[in-house]
């Protein structure tokens, strides 16, 4: 039992190897309409970016992923520079091996997706949640997945910023 103890005592303070770690996921925040391709975030959407850094500042996030679009990269750019952590780009369509990537890694992951990317990516950890759909006008969702020893094991559904005008 004692040698367990020291084990696990070495994994979590010598090798940081936390024994729950998070997953934040959210939508891109507000999208200007300058551009139907890859527009760039509005006012508010950059306000809810900077509001998302300040929320997740303290949350020691160890990789930030978004795609390569610019409403994706603005929104979590406020986090990486805050807490010199560089974004990663992933393809919307790969959602999946990403999921698989950051579980492995057991650290606290950022990810920024899209309305029609968010909720196949939370479905795809098996996981019980009551969002079933992110409507085009919203944008104040943050999924919180739990992860112990590398495995999806709870999602919080929460809400950061302004309420979105769906609500």
């Amino acid at each position: 039992m004692k040698i367990i103890f020291i084990f696990l005592f070495s994994c979590m303070a010598i090798l940081n190897c936390p024994a729950q770690s998070y997953i934040y996921i959210t939508r891109h925040a507000e999208k200007a309409t300058n551009d139907p391709k890859d527009p760039e975030l509005t006012s508010d959407g950059i306000a809810r970016a900077n509001a998302l850094g300040i929320l997740l500042y303290t949350k020691n996030i160890k990789k930030i992923y978004s795609t390569s679009y610019k409403r994706t990269q603005s929104t979590a750019k406020p986090l990486s520079e805050a807490i010199h952590v560089p974004i990663q780009e992933y393809n919307k369509d790969t959602s999946g091996t990403l999921l698989r990537r950051v579980l492995a890694s057991r650290q606290n992951t950022f990810i920024v997706g899209h309305s029609n990317s968010v909720i196949p990516m939370l479905d795809s950890l098996g996981l019980p949640h009551k969002k079933m759909k992110i409507e085009e006008n919203e944008y104040d969702n943050l999924f919180i997945v739990t992860m112990k020893k590398g495995h999806a094991i709870s999602v919080k559904e929460t809400k950061f910023g302004a309420p979105s005008p769906v609500n």
